[in-house]
């Protein structure tokens, strides 16, 4: 019953329960009250960072979607991550579309899970240098002087896994709030395989947070979440504050289902893959100084906290 304005909507946005009522045009043209409400509450929803996949078969080949909505570590999600890959394994996909357009982040571990699971074969079976960590210059020196140049806290290698796709390309489909974790995939991968990415510039986060608690109790009300360290890429790329700009710019489709071939930025990928376009190899290059973040990022980073 009241206007909203720039100070009463988050008071709307924090409620437990809301009456939705709705309003139409009538034949004059005029906004008219409809007949019609709807009462909904709030719940605490799990989620699961798994939303979909599938395997699309398009012009002969079989192609492993993925839409992958954050970097959740338990035990049960990496299940349910190696199992998505096994599947795509055993249905000899040839290509994977890893859809990251609404995933902000996460743990770092299972950023390294699915590069592992993604790259060339012979890098996971290497354990080549996924990416590494630059902090201050005396907490660098402090880790190379006790723990050594190849020290864990350095360096983070892929890992040897169950199953391997032995990509030489990979598909990302990105919007402004894809970062985090999400890019340290890309920028991690970029240097072993083609990352085409698809979509719009992604949000530029590469600095890795440690959470720390002011008390270990339940009265717990505040803590700190400082930046410590920043990650860079075999090729030395880092401090992309500005994202990463897309091979293709699309906009996020609204009319179709998430995983339908008809949806636009999987529809784009699917189309390089079938050889409707070509895309030019994507070198670990920084995007350009003028590139900006989309509106609406920060509250993304609240979840795309990169963490060790």
């Amino acid at each position: 019953g009241e206007a909203l304005n720039t100070t009463n909507y988050n008071t709307l946005l924090d409620a437990d329960f809301y009456t939705l009522k709705f309003v139409g045009k009538d034949a004059q043209n005029e906004v008219v009250e409809l007949d019609k409400t709807i009462e909904m509450a709030a719940v605490v929803l799990e989620e699961d960072p798994i939303h979909h996949y599938s395997v699309i078969e398009t012009n002969g080949k079989k192609v492993g979607y993925l839409m992958y909505n954050a970097f959740i570590y338990t035990e049960t999600d990496s299940a349910k991550l190696v199992h998505v890959m096994q599947s795509f394994k055993e249905a000899n996909v040839s290509d994977v579309v890893l859809d990251l357009r609404y995933n902000g982040g996460g743990a770092t571990y299972m950023a390294t899970l699915l590069a592992s699971m993604l790259v060339g074969k012979q890098h996971m079976q290497n354990e080549d240098v996924f990416y590494s960590y630059i902090y201050n210059e005396a907490y660098q020196n402090y880790f190379k002087r006790y723990e050594g140049d190849d020290s864990p806290n350095l360096r983070v290698r892929f890992m040897p896994v169950p199953v391997n796709l032995d990509l030489s390309t990979l598909y990302v489909l990105t919007l402004g709030g894809t970062a985090s974790s999400s890019e340290l995939v890309m920028n991690g991968l970029d240097p072993y395989l083609n990352v085409v990415q698809i979509g719009d510039t992604t949000y530029g986060k590469y600095t890795v947070s440690v959470p720390i608690p002011h008390d270990e109790t339940a009265e717990d009300t505040w803590g700190m979440l400082p930046i410590i360290a920043k990650s860079v890429n075999t090729k030395g790329v880092t401090d992309y504050n500005g994202g990463f700009a897309p091979d293709v710019y699309a906009m996020d489709d609204l009319m179709h289902p998430l995983g339908d071939p008809n949806e636009e930025l999987l529809n784009i990928a699917l189309s390089y893959i079938d050889g409707t376009r070509f895309p030019a190899p994507k070198s670990a290059t920084l995007p350009k100084e003028n590139v900006l973040k989309r509106k609406g990022g920060n509250a993304v980073l609240l979840k795309g906290i990169m963490t060790k």
